[in-house]
């Protein structure tokens, strides 16, 4: 086996790992986002997420909003990381086959 090959399979070996771990992160993470709405000039923060056809939506504490924030950005850079190691292994087997 070529030495090309061989790190092929170990860099799609390490893609696969990357995302099952990073798919199990995602399931603990929220789905949604938060909306930000001024009433009688003042902010309130909600968290929004779709069931089915519907939108459901939580009024979520000033004191919680940032926590919430960072979780759901880490959230969309997982996903992003998830399609982006997908796609890396579509061009791996094509060059393995």
């Amino acid at each position: 086996m070529s030495i090309l090959k061989q790190v092929l399979i170990e860099e799609l070996e390490r893609n696969n790992h990357f995302i099952d771990s990073a798919e199990k992160e995602i399931s603990q993470l929220p789905n949604g986002y938060l909306s930000k709405k001024n009433i009688n000039n003042k902010t309130y923060f909600y968290y929004q997420w779709r069931e089915g056809e519907k939108i459901k939506s939580e009024y979520i504490k000033m004191k919680d909003v940032q926590n919430l924030d960072k979780k759901i950005k880490r959230r969309k850079e997982l996903e992003k990381a998830i399609l982006e190691a997908r796609n890396e292994n579509k061009r791996i087997e094509k060059v393995l086959k």
